[in-house]
């Protein structure tokens, strides 16, 4: 229907109380022409809603619409409307998880990593590109002053991977070359980040950095 769509804008222009607006108004339908189409749909909704109120069951939710699409396909691009709401969930979710991480405290072995799903967490919720760029330069200090050098060049992969995506051909071999050992002491460091940088200049290779980040 056009309120699912309506929803759905909201939803890409992140505009929560829209969205919450939108979705009642599909409740109250719902329960005056109840139908398998809109019944699902609102049980996405409703799950990403929860997601973003603090909820982690909001993604379960979520899950169920997205299977009961791919049982019957009940509108086209279900599917993948719920996946996308899907993969929000899960980064709104994940964002908390460092805010929680940061507020127990006693984390700091894994602050570089928690640090930099922190930058990819923005990153996936249209967070402004110096907010991802300086929680990446968060992280890589950190792995620096942990002289954790394999974290290190993880995030110089995401910082690459990030810049890529957004056509910055310029400042990717930066984003490698911050992490490179000047004094070229350490034999295997400097084999592999020879390695990324070679894979760096061949678009095959770049899907595998891919693989990298999302690991």
């Amino acid at each position: 229907t056009a309120l699912v769509f309506a929803v759905l804008l909201a939803v890409e222009m992140r505009d929560l109380e829209r969205v919450r607006a939108d979705a009642s108004t599909l409740t109250a339908l719902l329960e005056e022409h109840p139908t398998r189409q809109t019944s699902i749909a609102l049980e996405g909704f409703t799950g990403y809603l929860e997601a973003h109120d603090g909820q982690p069951a909001g993604i379960a939710r979520i899950q169920r619409a997205l299977d009961s699409a791919r049982g019957v396909e009940p509108a086209p691009g279900s599917r993948s409307i719920f996946t996308r709401l899907l993969l929000e969930a899960y980064a709104v979710v994940g964002l908390r998880a460092t805010d929680e991480a940061f507020e127990l405290g006693g984390a700091s072995l894994w602050e570089a990593e928690t640090r930099r799903y922190r930058a990819l967490f923005r990153d996936a919720l249209g967070a402004p590109r110096e907010e991802v760029e300086a929680e990446l330069d968060r992280a890589l200090r950190v792995a620096r002053r942990q002289k954790a050098r394999s974290l290190a060049l993880r995030i110089a992969v995401s910082r690459f991977h990030y810049r890529q995506q957004r056509g910055d051909e310029a400042a990717t071999g930066e984003a490698l070359a911050a992490v490179r050992d000047p004094e070229g002491r350490n034999v295997e460091y400097e084999r592999l980040w020879d390695a990324i940088v070679d894979a760096a200049a061949n678009v095959a290779y770049r899907l595998a950095l891919n693989t990298l980040v999302a690991g």
